[in-house]
């Protein structure tokens, strides 16, 4: 009775620590990465001088700038590209992106053009 306890709390050790850890494939690449591959990565400038890196996935963007990094869930719309977490979203039109924040409507970036 004692072994078939400690081999259940084994398992559901097993379960957890894969739940706390997330998965891994082979190569080391976590799962969730393999799953949402790099599509593009765009440098943009900003008004004021910021440099915005922009790494787009399949699924989520990532954005970074001045030391901050943010993911953020691809929505994609018919006029351009939105991605947005719950506090911010970044809007591409063209050319143009901007970067809003959701709580109060103001630009938290804005007239960003890719460095080409």
């Amino acid at each position: 009775m004692q072994k078939l306890m400690v081999r259940r709390w084994f398992s559901i050790f097993q379960v957890g620590l894969m739940l706390v850890t997330g998965t891994a494939l082979a190569d080391g690449v976590p799962a969730a990465a393999a799953n949402d591959p790099v599509v593009a990565r765009v440098t943009y400038q900003c008004k004021g001088g910021v440099r915005v890196q922009v790494t787009q996935r399949t699924q989520t963007v990532g954005i970074s700038f001045a030391g901050k990094s943010r993911k953020l869930n691809l929505t994609g719309n018919s006029s351009g590209t939105i991605a947005r977490n719950t506090q911010v979203s970044w809007v591409t039109q063209g050319k143009a992106a901007s970067m809003k924040n959701n709580g109060s409507g103001q630009l938290e970036l804005s007239g960003c053009r890719p460095v080409e």
